[in-house]
């Protein structure tokens, strides 16, 4: 049978109907079922745990979550073919990559990924299916809309986690076209309109190019009058993307964000 003589100790938080019923299939599938998980049992013993308590155990190793135990039953997947310990399978042909998440964050939620039945891609490749960002002006977010693929908000991925089900993706949990990019001008003239469409789009506009600064926004027709020394500044020393004006222009009617690549502008400057 699928869990002959295999240790599980149900979970007190699990409802007392809910719990009789998988005591009772765990038992028609070979399992023995231990009443009281003590400290003596833990290692030789999974815990069935129940949706509420997934944060209190994501550090833990020896669980499986209680729709994961049902779903192997019933789809006949012995412990062996799964990776312990699991919550649930609904990302089990995911591959998630991420950027602009600091280490330990990313850190959580790509074991919130892996607890889920997905994994984790440290590079961005063709075979990646969901990018989690916290920025738009990034190599991977660029390169993800070139591939392209779905790319999210953390808290969809936490909303996920928290139901454990592989949710719909809806606009409230994508970027907005300029979600946290911090962009500087050179050469545009109404100065007033361009910080009103950064700041409506979700970025933050600075009126000094510095190292807070990823994106310089101009106006090629404009930048040679203007002596270009924000253009070589951005190019040279912050090594940030150079931009004509018309992106922000098609990103807004388009309703998203576009891949910088056609609107890069590298000129000449006297």
């Amino acid at each position: 049978r699928l869990f002959e003589g295999i240790k599980f100790a149900i979970s007190d938080s699990t409802p007392i109907s809910a719990a009789d019923k998988l005591h009772k299939k765990l038992m028609e599938n070979g399992a023995i079922v231990v009443q009281n998980h003590s400290q003596e049992s833990k290692v030789d013993t999974y815990k069935i745990i129940y949706k509420s308590e997934a944060e209190k155990y994501i550090n833990s190793d020896m669980f499986i979550g209680f729709d994961c135990i049902h779903e192997c039953m019933d789809r006949g997947l012995s412990l062996d073919t799964i990776n312990i310990p699991l919550l649930s399978l609904c990302m089990q042909n995911m591959i998630v990559c991420f950027t602009g998440i600091d280490s330990a964050e990313r850190k959580n939620l790509e074991r919130k990924v892996t607890l889920l039945g997905g994994r984790c891609s440290k590079a961005l490749s063709t075979t990646v299916t969901h990018l989690v960002s916290n920025n738009i002006y990034s190599e991977k977010y660029q390169g993800a809309l070139s591939i392209p693929i779905p790319i999210v908000k953390k808290s969809w991925l936490e909303n996920c986690f928290k139901k454990q089900e592989k949710l719909d993706i809806y606009k409230r949990d994508c970027l907005k076209i300029l979600e946290n990019c911090t962009i500087c001008s050179t050469a545009i003239r109404d100065m007033f309109t361009l910080k009103r469409q950064v700041e409506t789009n979700g970025g933050h506009f600075s009126s000094n190019l510095n190292n807070r600064c990823n994106l310089l926004l101009l106006n090629p027709y404009n930048i040679r009058t203007d002596k270009g020394s924000k253009y070589y500044f951005a190019k040279k020393v912050l090594n940030i993307p150079t931009v004509d004006q018309a992106w922000l222009f098609e990103c807004i009617s388009k309703k998203e964000s576009l891949p910088f690549e056609r609107y890069i502008i590298n000129i000449e400057v006297e």
